[in-house]
This record gives C-alpha cells, sequence and structure tokens, in this order.
C-alpha cells in the first residue's frame, strides 16, 4: 500500500460576477459626497465666524442715537395709516349690506 500526499493545490479565486457594459462604483460616489458635503460645512462654518466678527465690531448705537433714528415725522405718518384704516372699518360695518339674504 502506497500512500500518496500531494500538497500542490491552489487556492480558489473567487468569482466576482458583474454586469456586462459600463457600470459604476458606489463606494466612490459616497465618498465624493461625503467630502463635497464636509467641505461645504466647513466652508460655511468659516464664512459664519468671519461674519460674526464683522458684526462684532460694529459699534453699540447709544440711547441718543437711538432717538435720532426714530423721526417724529414717520410715526405721524405711520399712526395717521392707522387711523385712516380705522375709519374705512367703521364706514364699511356701519353701511348697510347692499345684497339681500334670501334665507333670513
Amino acid at each position: 500500500m502506497k500512500l500518496n500526499f500531494n500538497f500542490n493545490f491552489k487556492l480558489k479565486k473567487e468569482k466576482v460576477f458583474r454586469k456586462g457594459g459600463f457600470h459604476t462604483n458606489p463606494d466612490r460616489w459616497w465618498e465624493g459626497l461625503l467630502l463635497f458635503t464636509s467641505v461645504l460645512a466647513l466652508t460655511a462654518c468659516a464664512y459664519g465666524y468671519l461674519l460674526f466678527q464683522k458684526v462684532d465690531k460694529e459699534p453699540v448705537p447709544s440711547e441718543g442715537s437711538l432717538k435720532k433714528m426714530v423721526e417724529a415725522g414717520k410715526i405721524r405718518e405711520t399712526l395717521g395709516y392707522f387711523e385712516e384704516r380705522e375709519r374705512k372699518s367703521g364706514e364699511i360695518l356701519s353701511s348697510p349690506s347692499p345684497f339681500v339674504d334670501p334665507a333670513k
């Protein structure tokens, strides 16, 4: 009786089944999307920080400058507008309805 041990075997390579023709690798697109959103987020943070620094350097208005900003003429004009609306609303409410409601 003769035993024959053959250790000359090859590891099988797994077969990769792909569709024929053009195909895309979704891993590349996913990595590209992650890179794009990361860059966009960092850019937004940098822009927000620079904008904050710009606004932070502006002087705070004092009480006297706030009074100058609000002019009396603009206040009178706004009050006149609301008085006119109140007058028109009163006229509409006091005038009789031009149509007769047949249900009554």
